[in-house]
């Protein structure tokens, strides 16, 4: 996605764009805060 949105910017589509960032990235950030919590008890 990253190659598209850098070199072919006219032809991306815009409400994936906005699906990826709304709705697929929240649940990522939260798994790896999870992630990262565990690892500093581990510590």
């Amino acid at each position: 996605m990253r190659d598209k949105i850098i070199h072919q910017y006219w032809d991306i589509n815009q409400l994936l764009i906005w699906k990826t960032i709304t709705e697929e990235i929240p649940p990522l950030i939260i798994g790896l805060k999870s992630i990262l919590a565990k690892l500093d008890k581990e510590e």
